[in-house]
This record gives structure tokens, C-alpha cells and sequence, in this order.
């Protein structure tokens, strides 16, 4: 199915917000293989990546970053909104559609979100949102996720120069641990 059809289906569906299932992980911790087996046995549709910084659905204003932050206590309407529409699958983009397809339109009760870079997100996340199941927070081994980033960052990317601070919201992680970042050697580490 393609992109415009799922985009003209998709608002028709009314799925539950209590109802999502959200799986988070770091990169390269087997996410995208815990999303599969979960689909196989529900009936999902699956909302692949909607905070990725370029190919997701967070409006570029919002400056989310490539890795999103809402301190836990914080009130924040606009994010709420955002998050309730990302987890009710009304936005998307020819990404977040990649793994849906016709027949999980019309057999899906509920929407099976999968984000690596949500997992600064989640305490937010669990506090403002009641949903019948938890957040999936999948832990894999820290030497092996690294192991596989590795294998799978191109050279290039190791290549840096300096750090700098991103231009996103709630940056403050960044400003406080400047100095310790600047001084490590690759993309990696970083």
C-alpha cells in the first residue's frame, strides 16, 4: 500500500490512545526484531521511527533533536498533543509507514510504536500518558549494541572535528557536560 493510501486510510481509524504499545530502545539493541514478533501475534500496525530527526513526523519548529528530552515533571501541552498523535498514529510520514501495511489497516486495534530515539522521552512519557501497557524499554548488553553500531556507523562519521552543542529544546544535558564531550574521540564514544 502506498504512502497516499495509507495516508487517506489512516484518519479513518480511530485507534486508542490507552491502547498503544510503544517499544524504545537504543539503536542496534533489537528493537526492530521485539516490534516484529509483537506485530505477528497482535493485531497492530506499526508506526516505525516517528521522532527520527529528518524522516519522522515532529514538526522541525518543535526542535526535537535527534534525541528528544522533556524533563519528567515538566507541563508541556504541545509535546503532549504531539505524542498523543504520534501514539494514535494521526501523523506520519513515508517513513513511519514503512513496515504498515493494507491489510494491518483494516485487521489493527491498536498501534505498535517503535523509536530508537525516544529513550530520554519515556520517564515524560510514563508519567503524562496512561496506557493499559507499559513502555517497552529493550536493554541489551552495552558491549554488544556497541559492537554493532560499530560494524554498522560509516567511516566517515568518524571523522569529527569538534563537538558543538545542537540547536534543540531542553539542550541543558549538552551545556553541562560540554567539556567532558568535547574531549572524546569519535562519533562513538560521543
Amino acid at each position: 500500500l502506498s504512502f497516499w493510501g495509507l495516508k487517506i486510510l489512516l484518519p479513518f481509524r480511530k485507534y486508542r490512545l490507552d491502547e498503544s504499545i510503544i517499544v524504545s530502545s537504543e539503536t542496534r539493541s533489537g528493537s526492530t526484531w521485539l516490534m516484529e514478533m509483537l506485530h505477528s501475534g497482535t493485531p497492530t500496525i506499526i508506526n516505525w521511527e516517528p521522532l527520527h530527526e529528518i524522516k519522522g513526523v515532529v514538526p522541525k519548529n518543535m526542535k526535537w533533536g535527534e534525541r528528544p528530552f522533556i524533563p519528567e515533571d515538566r507541563e508541556d501541552q504541545a509535546a503532549y498533543d504531539l505524542m498523543g498523535k504520534v501514539f494514535r498514529f494521526k501523523l506520519l510520514s513515508k517513513n513511519s509507514v514503512r513496515y504498515s501495511t493494507f491489510k494491518d489497516v483494516f485487521r489493527s486495534t491498536k498501534v505498535l510504536t517503535k523509536m530508537v530515539r525516544s529513550n530520554l522521552l519515556l520517564p515524560w512519557v510514563a508519567k503524562h500518558f496512561e496506557f493499559k501497557h507499559k513502555p517497552i524499554y529493550l536493554i541489551r548488553h552495552p558491549i554488544a549494541v556497541a559492537k554493532s553500531q560499530n560494524r554498522n556507523i560509516e567511516d566517515d562519521q568518524y571523522n569529527i572535528q569538534s563537538f558543538q552543542i545542537p540547536d534543540t529544546s531542553n539542550n541543558g544535558r549538552y551545556e553541562d557536560n560540554y567539556i567532558y564531550i568535547s574531549q572524546l574521540k569519535s562519533i562513538l564514544e560521543r
